[in-house]
């Protein structure tokens, strides 16, 4: 398993656009939740009258009411180009894709200029899959407005999913120059640093994310992903159940989880959840890589890997390769402790018979195992094969068994891509490293 399996972090287009469409209507007043619709006279009275049902779209959480009154407003002022913004933003959330098209087509006929409508409509485009038409609308409402921070973080967000991440970067970086307190922005791009392997970067923009005054439960998401790369799985953890806590119902945030339990090696877990993702997203943007994982975590349950030496492949035991044994354990709890176990353990009859060859014997026993920074620290109860003196080692005494020992431990070790470093020790004398 490597970090070339885990691609995607929580990163959701349709939340980026909600959360704009929010701060673009904003600065909305509310004329009270009892204002009736009445016959209008004037063609200010019916202005004011549509006015005050879309403020009532706005005022409501639930999205039928919401649709309600946008239509109503819509049926009182047919020019009425926000009202059609927002009925559209609140089907792209119901998934109603087709309607929100035609919305977003309308409010684009009304004003040609206003620019989130672009992006709003870019946003569909995207999510049907017309890639090419979401990004000429994005650089159009970035010729239009110049300084529209959800127009380069949109672009910058489908650059970084179709996979241009150079173009990715350089929209971002804008973004953040225009509006360097915007958590989207720096949600967003910590997926893409993510995608190119610069993981602290992608974790310091979740941390400026979550700096910021709003909470946005994706920032947690990413955070918890990138904890489970570090290795810190207890703080994965707690992320990904804020994130949950934030938003319980959005489904994307248990195919996040799923990634948590998948880099902790749980895949009875990770199948839970990506099975539930599927279920609710058949069609969704991270389906394809579920149903990969899936497949990966299905071959995986109950099965460790270990990794020893061959004497039928490498008779004299100098080539350095080592080779890798499935192993199948009923509850697979802990799968890096229940792995070093199973090495420990030796080969079996029929492994030996195939050749399998190990150092280990049955007095080798683990006192002790510790992660820390990606670091996994192993203390043996003494036993002479890790007795070693690194004086005597750097002038060559001792190394073949030396490498006997480290090599199968490393190995299958690494395996776990958390796991960046190993320190082992001999009741807490130093077998390795030997500096």
């Amino acid at each position: 398993m490597t970090h070339k399996h885990i691609k995607n972090l929580q990163f959701i287009i349709i939340s980026l656009f909600c959360f704009f469409a929010l701060q673009f209507t904003g600065c909305a007043h509310f004329y009270g939740a009892n204002t009736s619709v009445d016959e209008a006279t004037s063609s200010e009275d019916r202005i004011l009258q549509a006015t005050k049902c879309y403020e009532r779209g706005l005022g409501s959480d639930d999205s039928r009411e919401r649709i309600k009154f946008f239509s109503r407003a819509i049926e009182i002022n047919p020019q009425f180009g926000d009202a059609y913004f927002m009925r559209a933003d609140t089907l792209t959330r119901e998934k109603r894709y087709f309607q929100a098209l035609k919305d977003y087509n309308k409010a684009i006929a009304i004003d040609p200029q206003n620019s989130e409508y672009l992006v709003g409509r870019a946003v569909v485009f995207f999510l049907r899959k017309q890639t090419q038409k979401a990004i000429a609308d994005l650089k159009k409402a970035i010729e239009i407005d110049p300084e529209n921070v959800h127009a380069y973080c949109t672009l910058a967000s489908i650059f970084a999913l179709i996979g241009k991440y150079e173009d990715a970067m350089k929209f971002f970086n804008t973004a953040i120059e225009l509006d360097p307190q915007n958590p989207v922005v720096y949600v967003n791009r910590s997926f893409l640093f993510y995608k190119i392997g610069e993981y602290q970067k992608a974790l310091d923009d979740c941390n400026k994310a979550l700096d910021s005054f709003f909470e946005v439960p994706n920032a947690y998401s990413n955070r918890g992903i990138i904890y489970a790369v570090f290795g810190q799985y207890t703080l994965a953890m707690d992320d990904i159940r804020t994130a949950l806590e934030l938003d319980p119902n959005n489904i994307d945030l248990y195919y996040d989880r799923a990634l948590i339990y998948y880099h902790l090696g749980l895949y009875r877990k990770a199948i839970e959840d990506f099975e539930k993702y599927l279920k609710a997203e058949p069609d969704g943007i991270y389906s394809k890589d579920s149903k990969k994982l899936l497949v990966t975590c299905k071959k995986n349950l109950d099965t460790v890997v270990v990794f020893f030496w061959n004497t039928k492949e490498d008779p004299e035991l100098r080539s350095g390769r080592i080779y890798p044994v499935k192993r199948r354990i009923s509850g697979i709890k802990n799968p890096l402790l229940q792995s070093l176990e199973e090495l420990i353990k030796g080969p079996t009859k029929e492994e030996i018979e195939n050749g399998y060859y190990s150092f280990f014997d049955a007095d080798v026993k683990i006192k002790s195992v510790r992660l820390s920074n990606n670091i996994l620290y192993i203390d043996f109860y003494k036993h002479p094969l890790f007795d070693v003196d690194l004086e005597e080692l750097r002038k060559g005494y001792g190394l073949h068994n030396y490498i006997m020992v480290l090599f199968p431990i490393k190995e299958t070790l690494f395996q776990f891509p958390y796991i960046k470093d190993v320190v082992i020790s001999n009741e807490g004398k130093i077998f390795y490293p030997e500096d």
